[in-house]
């Protein structure tokens, strides 16, 4: 299967489970692209195909703090990338290739982190539950905008 077909594979299994999340997902998942390309000079970004697999062997759950913790420990949210001069990115703050973009002609080291960082871990449960927040807002904003409940 393609990154493509993984993305709508995880696209359709996402909505099935837990719609809230997709946009979250997306937004997040988009971030590692280029990533693994850097890595390994390989044109391809598996971070789709780790989501879509581990939501197929643990689908989302309802408890949308407990999903935030579950998400942030899959295994591409190890990757990690940084300058010669100590410059990290974090993928809660800019994409990968932008980070790229602006630091060079510094360079940069991509690396896979032997374990989860908590540092890594807690921004990203923090941030993939405020952007859950916010479509949950937006979802109760429309709904009653409309008159209806879900």
């Amino acid at each position: 299967m393609t990154e493509q077909n993984y993305q709508i594979a995880l696209r359709a299994l996402v909505l099935e489970q837990q719609p809230l999340w997709w946009p979250v997902l997306d937004q997040w998942i988009s971030r590692f692209g280029g990533w693994w390309a850097h890595e390994h000079d390989e044109s391809r970004d598996p971070a789709w195909a780790i989501a879509c697999q581990a939501l197929l062997r643990d689908p989302l759950l309802a408890d949308a703090h407990r999903a935030a913790h579950f998400l942030a420990m899959l295994p591409f949210n190890r990757w990690h990338a940084a300058t010669p001069a100590g410059r990290r990115w974090n993928p809660v703050n800019e994409s990968f290739a932008p980070f790229v973009a602006r630091v060079m002609p510094e360079g940069v080291v991509t690396f896979v982190a032997p374990d989860f960082e908590t540092l890594r871990s807690t921004d990203t449960v923090k941030w993939l539950w405020a952007r859950w927040l916010s479509e949950y807002a937006k979802r109760m904003s429309c709904d009653s905008q409309h008159g209806s409940r879900w």
